[in-house]
This record gives C-alpha cells, structure tokens and sequence, in this order.
C-alpha cells in the first residue's frame, strides 16, 4: 500500500474516532410515528418517542416541544426546563431566549435570568469561509464570463510568469471562499481552487467538471455576517449531500448526495429529509439516526 493512502486512511479512521468522541455526551433525537425521542451515538434509545419537536443535547441542554409549548432537557433525557415558553431557541454559548406570554428574554441552563453575559462554551460551527465580492482573476465579455491569470511556467529550466486566458464561456462566476470559486454553465455547476489554474494550465480546459444542479452554503450566525461553514451542500440526481472544504480537500464527498433536503452541521449534527416528510440526523461522518423505511 502506498504511503499516501495509508495516511489517507489513518486521518479518516482518525475523524471517524474523532467524532464519535464529541457526540458521546450528546443525545440525538429520532422521529417514529410522528412524535420525537432520543437516542446516543450508540443507537441506544434513551427517551421515547413522545415530543412533538426535539433537537440535540447541545450544551448539555437539548430544545423539547410538548403539548404545544417549548422546554429543555439535560444530556441524560431528564426534562430539567419545564415546556412553558410559547417560543425558545436552541442553547449558544450558555444561554437560550424564550418567550412567555408577550415577554421575550434570555435564561441560563438552569432556567433563570443570567445576570451576566453568556458564558462562552465555543466549538459550535464549522471552519469559516468567507466569500470574495469579487472572484479573483474573473473578467465579462458579451454577456459570459472567463479567467485571465499569470501562471508560471517552467521553460528551458526556469520559471517565468506568463499571461494566460480561459475564454469567457461561462454564465456566471461566483465566490465561495479565497481561491474557491463556483462556475455556472447551462444549468450546471462546477467547483475549483483557482490555484490549480498556476499547477495544471496545460490542462485548463479539463479542470472544470460541471456536475452539480445546486449548491448550498449555511451562515454560521455569529458575529462574521460574511461567514459560512466549511460544509458546502450540493444536489446532484435530485438529491444532497455535503462537501467539506476545510483545508481545502475538495471534491471529496463527505456525506454521498442521497437525501432530499439537508440542513446545516452544528457541532457534528445536521437535520435532512431522507424520505417524503420523513426527518432525522446524520453525523459528520455519515452515521444515520433513523431508520429507514
């Protein structure tokens, strides 16, 4: 086996680990017959079905509708915040708002008014990624659009700088992130890091592969209005899956496009619909929490 592909492996089985580790305290709702319970990581169903709307045990505290109203629950399936609130988000950093009655305000793990400010418990979203207003090295003429670069080329032994073109074929070009770029043709979409424009551009017109019908970017809600997970979602066939850039090690499927709608990882877990109305939860690594029917 070729060292490369030992290393490929260890850092798989690596994050495979790596993710059972952080979902080990955390329990994931599964839906059956309309109502929501929770299992752990191991499939052990912990509380049963009997919620109207569940979410994962984030912050030791997971988000409960019951009998038309909104409560928490502790990282052991014990209803610790009675349902009382007409409406409630998720834990971030430590606190939750809710609304009772007319009132809206903000409580603690406990259920109280804080005194103070959140407490920073971190380690919610993914890698950040952070569009360009402009992609690099894009250029329009008549309508379409193209890239005009200065990539190196080595001739007789030394490296000079020339100027090359990719003529302007496409519909649209937008940015994903620094150097990652989206490219629009007839309906189609391709995904590249424009350095492999300076690596391959005696192979430039095979770089781009037009494969996807729609792709998805989640914003992380913090305070980077410009920032979106490193988990990009893209539907192929009619259905989604995920791409992860993080370390830009694209074009690598973390999840295989095979569900009908998809929702954004926070922490390990994202919501999808992997049947008609049918919801439930997959890891980063691509373990279902549900069962299919």
């Amino acid at each position: 086996m070729k060292r490369t592909t030992l290393l490929y492996l260890v850092l798989i089985f690596g994050l495979l680990e790596t993710t059972a580790q952080r979902l080990e305290f955390v329990l994931i709702p599964f839906e059956e017959n309309g109502k929501w319970g929770y299992m752990d990581c191991n499939h052990t169903v912990i509380v049963e079905p009997k919620y109207e709307a569940a979410f994962p045990t984030y912050g030791h505290r997971g988000l409960i509708k019951l009998k038309g109203k909104y409560g928490y629950i502790d990282h052991t399936g014990k209803l610790v915040i009675k349902a009382k609130y007409k409406e409630a988000t998720e834990f971030m950093f430590g606190r939750a708002k809710v609304k009772k009655g007319k009132q809206a305000f903000g409580i603690d793990d406990k259920g109280k008014r804080p005194k103070y400010g959140v407490d920073l418990c971190g380690g919610i979203f993914r890698n950040c990624l952070e569009p360009l207003d402009a992609p690099r090295f894009v250029f329009k003429k008549d309508g379409k659009y193209g890239f005009a670069f200065k990539p190196y080329k080595r001739v007789e032994g030394t490296n000079i700088q020339i100027s090359d073109t990719i003529q302007a074929v496409f519909d649209s070009i937008i940015s994903i992130d620094y150097q990652l770029t989206a490219i629009y043709k007839q309906g189609k979409i391709a995904i590249f890091h424009d350095g492999d424009l300076y690596i391959f551009t005696d192979q430039k017109d095979t770089l781009f592969k037009f494969e996807y019908d729609a792709i998805k970017m989640f914003k992380t809600y913090d305070d980077y209005p410009k920032c979106f997970d490193a988990e990009i979602g893209v539907k192929k066939s009619n259905k989604w899956g995920y791409i992860d850039f993080r370390g830009y090690s694209f074009h690598q499927y973390v999840i295989e496009p095979k569900y009908l709608s998809i929702g954004q990882f926070r922490g390990d877990l994202a919501k999808v619909e992997y049947a008609p109305n049918k919801f439930g939860y997959i890891d980063s690594a691509g373990h279902e929490y549900f069962k299919r029917e």
